[in-house]
């Protein structure tokens, strides 16, 4: 007889094995909701028009999307007229002998310190959200039609603030500007929209078979389990672990992949899909950490709160 085994009583090992999978099953059950859940909030922004402009307005106030309009604009005013000549009207006092490269750098400065003032009103405000009605548009066509890229097109936006800067002190230049017709495209391969689109899509074409496919894994959690509570343990731990891994994966700047190497569009295509899948992301922090603290409470618990002798 095995020194481990007490004889008339079965082995501790089959009841680990049971917890084990019990544990597995349950996870997967835990997992298969929780992630069905999140995919279909986060792609209701990616779908519903105005989820999507109201989740993206706030981007007038960031610095990248404030750059990308600013360099655009810039490019606009630069390349078909001399630094010289514009420097007659936006450099009147700049010393003589000031090279184009220096006197483009002053420039591009006033245009920036412009374009920001301009970004800040009201006024660009309801522009940006009308050009987001077109951009989603776009981008509802290119996720339909399973697009290896996102191109979006936010030409609109900058040519609305060439129009406005009739009213600022580059009004005399405002006429020279012109946008080249791809100059406001921001091309993007982002892992993330195209993963949760196509978890949606599974979602939608599948509904029956995850909901079974979660019912029958709960209920072989439950028939496997011997110890209730560290299954139930085993439960919130891979599902926590799952959801951080998630939050983690959605803050990569892997997830975002550019041709060329334009550091303004590069910025601004970040921050846009950074801001579609800020809540996602938080959400899945959130649960990944209530999952682990949860487990860790239960465990703390089972070894200190059960067999705590009460105070007469």
């Amino acid at each position: 007889m095995s020194t481990n085994t007490i004889k008339g009583m079965p082995s501790a090992h089959p009841h680990r094995v049971r917890t084990f999978f019990a544990g597995l099953c349950g996870t997967l059950a835990l997992s298969l909701v929780t992630l069905s859940i999140l995919v279909v909030w986060a792609n209701r922004t990616l779908t519903d028009t105005t989820t999507y402009v109201k989740t993206v307005a706030p981007l007038t106030a960031q610095p990248a999307i404030q750059s990308f309009v600013a360099d655009r604009v810039s490019d606009a005013l630069l390349q078909d007229t001399q630094p010289q000549d514009v420097a007659q009207t936006l450099l009147p006092n700049a010393p003589a002998g000031t090279s184009d490269e220096q006197l483009k750098t002053q420039e591009a400065a006033i245009v920036a310190t412009t374009v920001k003032q301009i970004v800040s009103t009201k006024q660009f405000a309801d522009l940006w959200q009308a050009t987001n009605q077109s951009v989603h548009r776009q981008l509802l066509s290119q996720l339909n039609a399973n697009a290896a890229t996102i191109s979006l097109d936010f030409s609109p936006a900058i040519q609305g603030v060439i129009l406005q800067l009739g009213g600022t002190q580059l009004a005399p230049v405002a006429n020279k500007m012109q946008l080249k017709p791809d100059a406001g495209k921001l091309t993007i391969k982002s892992s993330a929209i195209a993963k949760v689109h196509k978890a949606y899509k599974i979602f939608q074409v599948g509904t029956w078979l995850l909901v079974l496919l979660t019912v029958l894994l709960a209920g072989a959690a439950v028939w496997l389990s011997v110890h209730h509570l560290k299954t139930l343990r085993r439960m919130l731990v891979g599902t926590g672990i799952l959801a951080l891994l998630l939050a983690l994966e959605l803050q990569l700047p892997s997830v975002i992949k550019l041709s060329g190497k334009d550091p303004a569009a590069q910025n601004a295509a970040l921050a846009i899909v950074h801001v579609l899948f800020h809540n996602l992301q938080l959400a899945s922090l959130i649960i990944g950490v209530v999952c682990i603290v949860a487990a860790a409470g239960s465990k703390l618990y089972e070894r200190y709160g059960r067999h705590a002798t009460p105070v007469k």
